[in-house]
């Protein structure tokens, strides 16, 4: 099998982040980790739902993996690095205002992954700080990165275990997108998250065997509220351009 060779963010792949921009409204918006689907910001509401049904096994225990540093200015890709199989915590920064920071994580090992494998991290209005965690399979990945100035990211991959996990209710605020640990889903959780008009606003959770769930993407209403149709253990990513806060119960 040839090595699968990376494909700049600058050609086809970048399309996938501004499809789903309306024409009214061309600001950026996050693309759900583990999606290959780009998600429209104007819209008032949407659900999707991993295809993949909750597993009594999530997979856990994750043990510690790499950890890896990455800066530079303008459009660029990284050398190849490795990733153990588990989770990936991702955080950037981009300092001054300079359009839109995106950035793609792309697998080049042979063989496809059980988890999760090519990614769409970040396509948000800048300047910009944030993180979020994610699951992938492990092996070799390239960074991909496409914005006008100066950026940085950190990668690395903490230990998780079960009994890491919080139970519902949860509540938590920010003004920058990030991430609310580990958290035991009941079938009947919901999500209520409250926010300013107009700002981007997507919640979405991820399972450790890989399976995602996107219940809010939403940049008009300033309280929604949704099932999170997540049984069991799940990340929980919130990305948001304003103010915002968010409860499980």
């Amino acid at each position: 099998m040839e090595r699968r060779e990376f494909v700049s963010i600058l050609g086809a792949s970048s399309l996938a982040f501004v499809a789903g921009c309306s024409s009214e409204d061309s600001e950026p918006t996050q693309e759900p980790v583990g999606s290959g689907d780009s998600q429209d910001p104007t819209a008032e509401t949407t659900e999707r739902t991993t295809t993949q049904a909750p597993q009594s096994n999530p997979g856990l225990p994750f043990d510690s993996g790499k950890s890896h540093e990455f800066e530079g200015t303008g459009v660029d890709e990284t050398t190849t690095f490795e990733l153990s199989r588990g989770t990936m915590r991702y955080e950037y920064h981009v300092p001054a205002s300079q359009g839109t920071f995106t950035s793609e994580l792309v697998y080049m090992s042979d063989e496809r992954g059980d988890l999760i494998d090519d990614q769409n991290l970040t396509n948000l209005g800048t300047p910009i700080q944030g993180e979020f965690v994610t699951v992938v399979s492990g092996g070799e990945y390239k960074l991909g990165i496409d914005t006008p100035g100066d950026w940085s990211v950190t990668i690395d991959q903490p230990s998780v275990a079960e009994n890491d996990s919080a139970d519902i209710p949860v509540t938590e605020d920010g003004d920058q997108p990030t991430y609310i640990g580990l958290i035991n889903l009941p079938s009947d959780a919901e999500v209520t998250a409250t926010k300013s008009s107009g700002d981007i606003f997507q919640f979405h959770t991820i399972t450790p065997d890989g399976g995602w769930n996107l219940p809010i993407n939403d940049s008009s209403q300033p309280e929604v509220t949704r099932t999170i149709r997540h049984e069991g253990l799940a990340f929980v990513n919130v990305v948001g351009t304003g103010e915002w806060s968010v409860t499980i119960e």
